[in-house]
């Protein structure tokens, strides 16, 4: 039986709970927000701009996501905004997709960066969350279902599904 959840901004979730045991309670609300802003159909307006190579943002349940064509990595955590930018590497795959929209929710969840930041601080963060957003996109399945597609002939064709 899957249970329903409701996130800031209104919009309404699934999940099946025994795909999410093992993680921790902040682990699983990541996971839904993930899924979440994955299904947006705010999503569309990102996946858009990733086909004609233009920057934008969104704000999707209180997060600020922002698409940079130019950025060299497939995401970075903008802890002062609450959100997080998406490079063009996030769209090589649904999987990266996933991946990157995981860990950057978990840097934004849990970083302590806020205290003061240190070089061996950054690395084991990017680590954890690495680690995290491997382990929660098994979970998904890969999942990012529930949008709309958005026009764009050269994006991948998982890009719209």
């Amino acid at each position: 039986m899957a249970a329903i959840g409701i996130i800031p901004d209104g919009s309404m979730i699934a999940e099946a709970g025994r795909t999410l045991a093992g993680f921790s309670k902040v682990e699983r609300s990541i996971i839904s927000e993930a899924r979440a802003i994955l299904a947006s159909p705010k999503m569309d307006t990102i996946r858009a701009a990733q086909a004609s190579g233009k920057p934008v943002s969104v704000t999707i349940g209180g997060r600020l996501v922002q698409y940079e064509p130019g950025l060299p990595a497939s995401g970075m955590t903008m802890f002062g905004e609450n959100g997080f930018l998406i490079g063009r590497e996030a769209f090589t795959s649904k999987e990266e997709l996933n991946k990157t929209v995981l860990h950057e929710l978990f840097r934004l969840e849990t970083s302590k960066a806020k205290k003061g930041v240190s070089a061996e601080l950054a690395k084991k963060e990017t680590q954890d969350a690495s680690s995290f957003a491997d382990r929660a996109s098994n979970a998904m399945g890969g999942d990012n279902a529930g949008h709309s597609a958005a026009g764009g002939s050269d994006r991948p064709d998982w890009a719209g599904q």
